[in-house]
């Protein structure tokens, strides 16, 4: 489900924003991974009150407060890794183009 949701982030940015580098690093590397890390945390926490004896407020008072605390460093670890890697290595990423982001500018 998260590979889903983190895909649908991104081809939602591809579909209606602009192709621009900035907006490739932003959108669909640093907030998609934080995005992600909540959608995660919901749906683990919701499967934890589904399938176990755990009350909800307990869910939300021991695991869900720390979500700030875990989306933040994932998305600035997407972002710096995906920063370098379209720097230094972009064939190595396969949703980025040097065409597209960086040299088609009268695109849309």
């Amino acid at each position: 489900m998260p590979i889903l949701f983190s895909t649908g982030i991104f081809l939602l940015s591809y579909r209606f924003l602009t192709h621009h580098i900035f907006v490739y690093i932003f959108v669909a590397a640093f907030i998609n991974g934080a995005l992600t890390m909540c959608f995660h945390l919901l749906l683990n926490s919701g499967w934890v009150y589904w399938v176990g004896d755990v009350s909800w407020q307990y869910i939300v008072d021991n695991y869900l407060i720390l979500m700030p605390l875990m989306a933040f460093p994932e998305a600035l670890l997407n972002g710096m890794i995906m920063t370098l890697l379209i720097v230094y290595k972009p064939e190595w990423v396969r949703t980025f183009s040097d065409r597209e982001y960086i040299y088609d500018r009268d695109r849309k």
